[in-house]
């Protein structure tokens, strides 16, 4: 008698760099703090997630992908903090990834921006050429500005803009 086939798989080339695809929930978060970070790699393979950016020290979470590749591993960062994270992935021959050279980041934030600073209009006040100046100020970068027409932001708003990247406004709003 002959004996069952046996089928040797030689397997020695890197796997595919992790890739992340986002968090859960979306980042920056006043929710969560322990998001999923969502990502792929190669199939049935092993992921590990790091903080540091050469994917050495402590791993911080571990899992697995599926059969497509993809992957959701919970992580936990500290309150108010930003969290870079990246990963390797290692297959079932144990042929490691290069660590990911794109980190994704985490920013876990509930502290309420201080009150937007109103510097001035456009025209300047008073004016009898505009119907709708422009409203300039300053807040924290990247924060939802509602102007009020009313005292103590009370009323409908008459204009809503996002800050920018150094914290500047600038909104057209009615009189």
């Amino acid at each position: 008698d002959c004996s069952a086939a046996l089928v040797y798989v030689h397997d020695d080339e890197q796997p595919t760099i992790v890739g992340f695809a986002g968090t859960d929930p979306a980042s920056p978060s006043n929710q969560s703090l322990t998001p999923s970070l969502l990502g792929t790699a190669e199939s049935d393979a092993t992921v590990r997630v790091y903080t540091n950016a050469d994917c050495t020290g402590a791993v911080v979470a571990t899992t697995t992908t599926g059969a497509d590749g993809n992957f959701s591993v919970g992580v936990a960062v500290e309150p108010n903090s930003a969290t870079t994270f990246y990963a390797t992935s290692e297959d079932s021959a144990g042929n490691l990834s290069p660590c990911s050279p794109k980190g994704i980041e985490y920013v876990h934030d509930d502290i309420a921006p201080d009150a937007p600073n109103i510097t001035g209009t456009t025209p300047e006040s008073p004016s009898n050429s505009e119907q709708a100046p422009m409203v300039a100020g300053a807040a924290e970068p990247h924060a939802t500005v509602v102007v009020y027409g009313l005292p103590g932001c009370q009323g409908d708003p008459v204009g809503t803009v996002e800050a920018d990247e150094t914290g500047a406004f600038l909104v057209s709003v009615p009189v």
